[in-house]
């Protein structure tokens, strides 16, 4: 007799939550937001509202069924069956329950497994195979150990593991604390983007330093899981401080053309492409064919390419401003989690129509509807024209 496990009503009434408001954040944004650019308004409402229908395709598909010779995982778009006897031995990392067998690609790996209903039954169903987490991490460790990349000798490659996971351990803080930096006080603002455009460009040299032994995923076996891995992952050093810079670029550049960012955007994106290239290419077999790794790379190559183009590009623009004259025919404001202030202006330039933009607050508290303001234009440092505006 088959037994299903669905998601729990609990957990089905948080994802309906999530959903609505996913939903109605989406259709907001089509309809009712004087955008400040109406593609990536339309982009944020687009990946809103099939964020939403993702969910509750979720909700609706997503279970795990024992039947008396296997296990199935129904997913999304998929479902995977291993039969009992395939098993080598399961292991928990965080909320997840990892079947294991002799193909490491053919793993069944059921996520977030304790938002099923009586989750307990599948964990004592899978209690008739061995643990395997600590035999595992042990092998990774013992094959370290013999790693002549490491070190020349098991007492020095132990003392070098040691040491690269308390470098990795700081460098990944100083990521994050220069993340909420650049994310929540940018002050001085220049030294504080300076900071986050170089210090990944930095990480990528530790991980070329110590190739061998760090990677930028949380398991060399391709799980999921911090507590098991073996080595030291530099991921929240790499892209932490890009991922504050996004919200930086979204709320304080005003671009006139976006298309512009492309070809800057491209070139910063194949160098990056082929130093990552270089450095997997003269690493060991472990760091080059972990899959988590290639995933957070090329994660960082798109972010940081487009990132880092608009920021250099208006931070260090120092040509002389054009300037035009308008109005200001509406403000607002947003309150929530993270306040937002907005002014609508009266056409100027080569703006035709009135368009609203987003401003900080001491600008916006300065300033009311009616009052004349000046646009000023720059070229851009990558010849990607943009605008801010000030009394």
């Amino acid at each position: 007799m088959n037994r299903e496990y669905p998601i729990s009503p609990g957990w089905k009434i948080v994802v309906y939550i999530t959903i609505a408001a996913a939903f109605a954040g989406g259709i907001y944004l089509y309809t009712t937001v004087p955008p400040t650019d109406k593609l990536l308004h339309f982009l944020v409402a687009t990946f809103l509202v099939s964020w939403a229908v993702y969910l509750g395709v979720y909700v609706k598909r997503k279970r795990v069924i024992i039947t008396p010779n296997s296990i199935i995982d129904q997913a999304v778009f998929t479902s995977k069956e291993l039969q009992k006897t395939e098993i080598n031995g399961y292991k928990i990392v965080k909320d997840n329950l990892i079947f294991e067998v002799d193909k490491p690609a053919k793993s069944l790996y059921i996520s977030n497994y304790t938002t099923l209903v009586n989750s307990g039954e599948i964990l004592v169903w899978a209690s008739q195979f061995k643990v395997i987490f600590a035999k595992k991490y042990q092998n990774e460790f013992d094959a370290m150990l013999h790693d002549e990349a490491i070190g020349s000798t098991p007492k020095e490659r132990k003392l070098n593991i040691a040491r690269a996971k308390k470098l990795s351990v700081c460098a990944n803080y100083i990521g994050i604390a220069i993340a909420i930096w650049v994310f929540a006080y940018p002050h001085p603002y220049k030294y504080a983007m300076v900071s986050g455009l170089v210090y990944p460009l930095l990480v990528i040299g530790l991980f070329y330093a110590k190739r061998d032994i760090m990677i930028f995923g949380s398991d060399i076996s391709g799980s999921s899981g911090g507590k098991e891995s073996v080595y030291p992952n530099l991921t929240s050093a790499l892209i932490a401080a890009p991922f504050a810079l996004l919200f930086r670029v979204i709320y304080d550049w005003d671009l006139l053309s976006y298309m512009a960012i492309f070809l800057p955007a491209l070139v910063i994106a194949v160098v990056l492409c082929v130093v990552f290239v270089f450095i997997l290419n003269d690493a060991n077999i472990k760091t080059r064919s972990n899959e988590f790794t290639k995933f957070n790379i090329v994660c960082f190559v798109l972010l940081y390419s487009g990132v880092a183009t608009i920021t250099t590009n208006c931070e260090f623009d120092n040509a002389p401003a054009r300037i035009y004259k308008t109005t200001i025919l509406d403000k607002r404001y947003t309150t929530g989690k993270h306040s937002a202030y907005y002014l609508t202006i009266d056409k100027w330039g080569a703006k035709q129509k009135s368009d609203e933009i987003t401003v900080s607050r001491d600008f916006y508290n300065r300033v009311s509807t009616g009052q004349a303001v000046k646009v000023n234009t720059m070229p851009g440092l990558l010849r990607i024209p943009w605008f801010y505006v000030d009394q």
